[in-house]
């Protein structure tokens, strides 16, 4: 319709009616361009907050995994630090000793964290971190990302070097016991190593890689608690913490 008025304006040289039509026209293409737009952002901001939703419902579960591997790191660096005090004191103190066997002390435990980071990688690998449209959230997940990865590379390198796993370190200090039940087990028995330099060497190796560990957990676990306020502002939620909250 529009068309054919503009064609017939042309044949008369009626170029008043051209412009009107022309504008008519730019208008129409402008408008629709609105709308697409319109519609398009009102899905992207859709999909945004399906996808802070996500990484707010992965980032509290990550927060408290991140925590208790935290916690166990500190805790067993700390037992691997008293036993190699009683080793290198070199005297026999059958109290500490049996407080040793029955609290095992585990050197070599170094357990993976259990994340949830289908969402965080979902938004990396897709580019759709760019629907995110704040800054700092996307720095914060990036952050969170990268932490996770650093960690992780971290744990395989220990894994890898901490002689105490080795059998010919542990069969020095674990003993055959009889448990209650009659069932055999086995027991620590540090006496049996007082001394032992390397044995204590191991330990100390040991003991420092679980304060490591327990540094990068606690690293991620700040990364984490960090974007998660983040997000939970960004979505209203009541835990929001703030400059301004007293």
């Amino acid at each position: 319709m529009i068309i054919q008025r503009l064609a017939a304006a042309i044949r008369r040289q009626d170029w008043f009616q051209v412009v009107i039509e022309v504008f008519i026209v730019v208008v129409g293409i402008f408008i629709g361009l609105q709308v697409d737009d319109w519609n398009q952002n009102r899905m992207d901001r859709k999909t945004e907050r399906a996808y802070l939703e996500r990484l707010y419902s992965d980032f509290n579960e990550n927060k408290q995994e991140l925590g208790v591997l935290s916690g166990i790191h500190r805790e067993i660096a700390t037992q691997i630090s008293a036993v190699t005090d009683y080793l290198a004191a070199e005297v026999i103190n059958q109290q500490k000793a049996s407080g040793f066997a029955e609290n095992e002390v585990r050197f070599y435990a170094l357990p993976s964290a259990v994340l949830k980071t289908g969402t965080i990688n979902e938004l990396i690998s897709t580019g759709r971190l760019a629907l995110i449209t704040n800054q700092s959230i996307r720095d914060a997940i990036n952050t969170v990302n990268s932490a996770h990865t650093s960690a992780k590379e971290q744990l395989e390198y220990m894994r890898d070097n901490i002689s105490l796993s080795d059998a010919t370190f542990m069969g020095r200090f674990y003993v055959y016991a009889v448990n209650e039940d009659g069932r055999t087990i086995t027991k620590q028995d540090f006496n049996k190593v007082l001394g032992d330099t390397e044995i204590i060497s191991a330990m100390q190796q040991a003991m420092g890689s679980h304060f490591l560990m327990a540094q990068a957990r606690q690293y991620e676990l700040n990364t984490v608690t960090g974007a998660l306020n983040l997000i939970a502002c960004e979505l209203g939620k009541e835990e929001c913490v703030t400059d301004e909250t007293p």
